[in-house]
């Protein structure tokens, strides 16, 4: 008679030696898994570690998934927690006078970020989103007045370069200093994609810009 073992953790339940067999062989794996694995950052366990159901956590960046065992045998990581924000921006931009006309404009600078860095966070002048999630999203936009006209300064984030106006927002603002742009929104997003800030400003004249994008994971997806 040949081994026979639980579907999760692979305990013997029936063997040759039915003495022997079933105990000594299952102390070690019950101690592996008591309490889940915990693993370095950014480490997957290969597929001998895992079972259907497995809690996975990282060390020190807060991140844990569950290992869902799928129709080719092996296993997709489920994030429960993931951590993220980063903070990017530009401090200067020279931004034309073009009514209703979007120029996309991205960032030069990651300011803050939590398991995240500049290399990974930004792709060219691109903010990219590291998983499937819901993301709360921040943006501010200052221009400093070129004249003394009344005009809209407009701003919308942009996702893959989209022209979706729906979840823009526009503040009109002359106090003979700055017109100011902002808005928090909660998105949608899938891992890798790219976002930017598209503006449009119709005072007469070019207009000193500066913008701040700060985006955080709120639920894995």
């Amino acid at each position: 008679m040949s081994k026979v073992l639980t579907p999760k953790l692979k305990l013997t339940k029936e063997s040759d030696d039915e003495t022997i067999d079933p105990f000594a062989p299952n102390w070690p794996i019950l101690d592996k898994y008591a309490g889940g694995l915990l693993v370095a950052n950014g480490t997957v366990p290969p597929d001998s570690d895992l079972y259907d159901g497995c809690l996975v956590s990282e060390l020190t960046s807060g991140k844990q998934w569950i290992a869902r065992l799928n129709t080719g045998g092996t296993y997709d990581h489920i994030w429960l927690v993931y951590p993220w924000f980063a903070e990017v921006g530009t401090p200067s931009l020279s931004v034309a006078s073009v009514p209703f006309t979007n120029t996309a404009y991205g960032f030069t600078n990651l300011w803050n970020g939590v398991n995240t860095d500049a290399a990974t966070a930004l792709v060219g002048t691109f903010l990219v989103v590291p998983i499937d999630a819901i993301y709360e999203l921040v943006y501010s936009v200052r221009g400093s007045n070129p004249n003394s006209n009344d005009a809209p300064l407009s701003a919308h984030i942009s996702v893959n370069s989209d022209q979706n106006y729906l979840w823009s927002e526009t503040l009109e603002k002359y106090n003979l200093n700055y017109t100011v742009n902002c808005t928090q929104l909660l998105r949608k997003l899938k891992a890798g994609d790219k976002l930017c800030l598209n503006i449009w400003q119709s005072y007469g004249a070019p207009m000193a810009v500066s913008m701040v994008l700060q985006a955080s994971v709120v639920c894995p997806l």
